[in-house]
């Protein structure tokens, strides 16, 4: 199969997943059983109140792949091809440039705004992340002033949620929510993004692997929050660019099953060592920079308790009743996360 036929069977999985990810019985008793939730009538309840898309339910804890086969909508049969795809093609997206300390401040205060934009529209996780690699490449690119930052990242925006929603989002709308910009600024940003991409849309990103091992190792719905959390929390820092999507994604999986009471061998087993191509040693590094990026958030929760504008949006995004309000459990806070963080000076350049 040709690299297109894979892109087009990896967006029809996805769309459809997306539209209609309850669509058979099966399905709905995996969620129900998930959600403590026994009636049909429920349901929607479920899904209101455990989501804000149908993301948090569109995998199946089991044999990744075979229950997929009988639905032709789900495009099982090439899902292994894909993700092999999707393995060669990040090498692509490993970007090396630093960015200047001003530009890295205003660089996470523009992602912080796309993930508070992204979960007040209730747009698709897939969205936000790809949103923030489109602006990864464009800030290391693009010739702008730090006042553009703002257009830059809602003009990425605007591209990401072509890709990957049902309903692009119209530009005015964009316009709207982002001072300073105006509907011919957005074209003339979105023409130079494109040349800066060269036209390469479908992006390896980090939310499409961690979705994908959450799958292999059978993840239960507090599990699969906590690994969204941490990999929101993992975009806001430029390092997350500078190594593999897959092996951040399989340290944010690593890391969100040993919080969850599980020990080193039970989180990473040997089956999960063989689908996603990484051991326990490969993705240490990886771990020590999401456990890192964890332990700072925490502090700063610790500190801003009574403030929270000044926290992260993840974190406050994240510590709602929908997503259980994982980011303020206790167990976010075990020694073992301090330990794994190590001297605050682990980056993804070591990976």
């Amino acid at each position: 199969m040709t690299d297109m036929d894979l892109q087009r069977a990896e967006r029809r999985r996805r769309v459809f997943t997306e539209q209609d990810p309850l669509r058979t019985r099966k399905q709905y008793e995996n969620i129900a059983d998930h959600a403590g939730c026994t009636k049909r009538d429920n349901l929607l309840i479920v899904r209101e109140e455990l989501a804000f898309n149908d993301e948090a339910m569109d995998w199946e804890p089991t044999e990744p792949d075979f229950d997929d086969n009988d639905d032709p909508d789900m495009c099982g049969e090439y899902c292994k091809d894909i993700f092999r795809n999707e393995r060669r093609r990040e090498q692509t997206w490993v970007l090396n440039t630093r960015l200047s300390d001003k530009k890295t401040k205003l660089r996470t205060s523009c992602v912080d705004w796309l993930t508070e934009v992204c979960f007040t529209w209730k747009l698709a996780t897939d969205t936000l992340f790809v949103a923030v690699l489109y602006l990864e490449k464009a800030l290391i690119s693009l010739n702008y002033s730090l006042d553009d930052m703002q257009a830059l990242s809602g003009t990425c925006l605007f591209l990401a949620a072509k890709m990957e929603e049902v309903q692009a989002i119209p530009i005015r709308d964009i316009v709207e929510i982002a001072p300073g910009t105006s509907v011919p600024i957005i074209k003339a940003y979105e023409k130079q993004i494109l040349t800066a991409l060269n036209y390469t849309m479908v992006t390896p990103h980090l939310m499409l692997f961690v979705r994908r091992f959450n799958s292999i190792a059978g993840a239960d719905l507090e599990t699969h929050n906590l690994s969204k959390y941490l990999a929101t929390l993992v975009i806001r820092y430029q390092g997350h660019c500078t190594g593999l999507q897959s092996l951040l994604a399989a340290a944010v999986c690593f890391l969100a099953r040993r919080i969850m009471d599980k020990t080193e061998l039970e989180a990473w087993s040997t089956r999960m060592s063989a689908y996603s191509g990484y051991t326990l040693e490969e993705i240490k590094t990886a771990v020590y920079f999401v456990s890192h990026t964890l332990s700072k958030t925490n502090r700063k929760a610790e500190l801003y308790s009574k403030n929270p504008d000044k926290l992260p949006t993840a974190y406050n995004v994240f510590d709602q009743r929908k997503f259980h309000h994982i980011s303020s459990k206790p167990c976010m806070r075990q020694a073992f996360v301090d330990t794994y963080s190590l001297l605050n000076t682990i980056t993804m350049e070591d990976c």
